[in-house]
């Protein structure tokens, strides 16, 4: 009994150690970021790709990222995309309510908006009376041949509503995550030729010519019957 009693303790004291482990890994696992997303409008011009990025929370730094462009000729855009870390990842930055400004280059944009876990739509705009440039959605350009090419961009997911009326409630801000190519393509394809056992061709049906083969065997068998019957009566009548 003292030997099973100890055993019993020793279990209890793991697994309490276990379980107080579990709960400290779990308290200690940090917020995830937030990923800003949008166009850049400048009334002067367009924006080159490769501009550097920085997004802050108060004064402090929380992502980097550099400008990029998508879109084909008159239809391109520049964009961008950032991920602002958590307050839990880096002391000073995101939280839920925090006032984001994000930095284009030497210049600041004019509005922010607020942190929030997950992908945020913030589109930037430089100077007056102008209207944030909208971003294109991949779309398939079909060709004659069997395969077909397709136009991808990057674009925010459709579930993701616009940050530009958001307020923020307070004064600071954080993270986001990476935006995906969306990618459709169209591909062409020939029937293939109806096949041996297909019915719904021309020609006569594989089925009937069977038919027939089985018909001819039966008469055959038949005819070889009555000449074997006829061989035997013959055989056996008396001489």
């Amino acid at each position: 009994m003292p030997h099973l009693l100890k055993s019993l303790v020793l279990v209890v004291l793991s697994l309490s150690a276990l379980l107080g482990a579990t709960a400290a890994s779990a308290q200690s696992m940090p917020d995830p970021p937030s990923t800003f997303v949008g166009s850049i409008t400048d009334a002067g011009g367009e924006v080159p790709a490769g501009v550097k990025i920085e997004a802050y929370v108060g004064n402090n730094l929380c992502g980097e990222s550099t400008t990029q462009f998508t879109g084909e000729g008159s239809a391109r855009v520049t964009v961008y995309v950032v991920d602002i870390v958590s307050d839990s990842q880096i002391d000073g930055c995101g939280e839920s309510g925090d006032a984001v400004r994000i930095r284009v280059g030497d210049r600041v944009s004019p509005k922010f908006t607020a942190w929030e876990a997950g992908l945020v739509r913030f589109d930037i705009v430089f100077g007056e009376n102008i209207t944030p440039k909208p971003i294109p959605t991949a779309t398939a350009t079909p060709t004659a041949v069997a395969t077909a090419t397709s136009t991808a961009s990057v674009t925010p997911d459709s579930s993701v509503t616009s940050a530009a009326n958001r307020t923020p409630t307070s004064a600071r801000g954080t993270p986001s995550p990476t935006p995906t190519k969306a990618s459709t393509g169209v591909t062409s394809s020939t029937p293939a030729p109806p096949s041996a056992g297909d019915d719904s061709g021309g020609g006569f049906p594989v089925w009937g010519t069977v038919l027939l083969a089985l018909i001819g065997l039966g008469l055959v068998g038949a005819g070889a019957g009555i000449y074997i019957a006829r061989q035997s009566a013959s055989s056996a009548a008396p001489g």
